[in-house]
């Protein structure tokens, strides 16, 4: 790493001399022999830092995949529920935060942003699932190969299991959209979406009151609740992390054995 930053250096410092020497503004004619010195210069500080743009990428990932084996390993110990919410805040606003290449379009996953029904679901992932007339917060155990899932609860010590069709799974957010550079990946003010409500496992349909401002910040999200006069209850917050589209689940019948068949 160190290295890398010290070829960005190497060929940063030419040009900076360069346009000193030269009393080079922003904006001027180059022409000649001094363009094409310019040009070449600028093409290898543009590669040298493309390349530690590429090296810096890959040691997030890698931090990444160290942060979620941390969670995986905590969130399979034996802990009581205060700590396990603590457990899954910290773990939804410490998602990484999605920088991608300018110009480009944040991918599935990023924010509001959802994933397609067509496409499968990896093992290991956490979802919201419809099970038993209400949408968890659960994790993918397996997938058989006519693309039935099995799903477990993360707030069940008895490690109970479902299996569940593909529709009613939603895939949840891996990345924080940034608010100041790809805000049309948010759900906007009044968008209807299911979001887990604080201090619970299970996700309710609700209003967002507010977006985020920045990556940090929080939804405010009006829970439908009929327990109030004005059928809503008061904004609460809510990481990007635990919301998404609000999704109407198609009707199944369902057996003892958990599964579900099409009525």
């Amino acid at each position: 790493m160190l290295q890398n930053k010290e070829n960005v250096n190497a060929a940063l410092a030419p040009i900076q001399s360069l346009i000193d020497r030269n009393k080079l503004s922003i904006g001027c004619k180059l022409s000649g022999p001094l363009r094409n010195k310019v040009i070449g210069m600028y093409s290898n500080a543009k590669k040298a830092c493309e390349e530690e743009e590429q090296l810096l990428r890959k040691l997030l990932g890698k931090i990444d995949e160290i942060h979620n084996m941390q969670y995986r390993i905590r969130r399979t110990s034996q802990m009581r529920r205060g700590a396990l919410m603590q457990l899954l805040m910290h773990h939804a606003r410490t998602m990484p935060l999605w920088i991608g290449p300018l110009d480009t379009h944040p991918p599935a996953l990023v924010g509001a942003i959802g994933y397609p029904d067509s496409i499968p679901i990896k093992v290991g992932s956490e979802v919201a699932a419809y099970v038993l007339d209400i949408w968890m917060l659960a994790e993918v155990v397996s997938v058989n190969a006519s693309g039935v899932y099995e799903v477990k609860d993360v707030d069940d010590e008895q490690k109970a299991k479902y299996t569940v069709r593909r529709s009613r799974l939603i895939p949840l957010p891996t990345w924080r959209a940034d608010p100041l550079r790809d805000g049309h990946a948010l759900f906007p003010v009044n968008a209807i979406v299911l979001a887990l409500y604080p201090q619970t496992t299970c996700f309710y349909k609700g209003v967002v009151e507010r977006v985020p401002e920045k990556a940090s910040d929080d939804y405010l999200v009006a829970f439908e609740d009929s327990s109030f006069a004005q059928g809503f209850s008061p904004p609460l917050p809510v990481p990007q992390r635990f919301i998404v589209a609000h999704k109407v689940p198609r009707l199944y019948k369902r057996k003892a054995n958990h599964s579900y068949d099409e009525e």
